[in-house]
């Protein structure tokens, strides 16, 4: 099955869904910490072992998580991104921290 990882946010919380490609359904819903963040901006690591809670039926469309930051197939590539958003995102996330998230061990910036 195809799958397609995305990052969502409504502005309160930040989700990881994987998400199944052909039926557009959400499979695993993540609340991410930094450690999946990375994982998902550099690696993109086995996603069997990406598990998150159990979803109701309406949980299963993508678009009630939020507004997509970034999308990226399983094998890794791109597939969509909102560039203000990300980069939002991303400060958010990472640089309000002072840490690098190309650093796939979380070394903060400047070190």
């Amino acid at each position: 099955m195809p799958l397609t990882v995305e990052w969502r946010t409504n502005g309160v919380a930040d989700y990881i869904l994987v998400v199944d490609r052909e039926s557009q359904t959400v499979q695993e819903a993540l609340a991410p910490d930094r450690e999946v963040l990375t994982d998902f901006l550099n690696a993109m690591s086995d996603l069997e072992y990406w598990r998150g809670k159990p979803l109701d039926a309406d949980k299963r469309n993508p678009a009630v998580w939020g507004e997509l930051v970034l999308a990226r197939a399983d094998s890794g590539e791109v597939l969509d991104m909102n560039p203000e958003l990300f980069w939002e995102q991303i400060y958010t996330w990472f640089r309000s921290r002072g840490v690098d998230p190309n650093a796939m061990q979380g070394t903060p910036v400047g070190r």
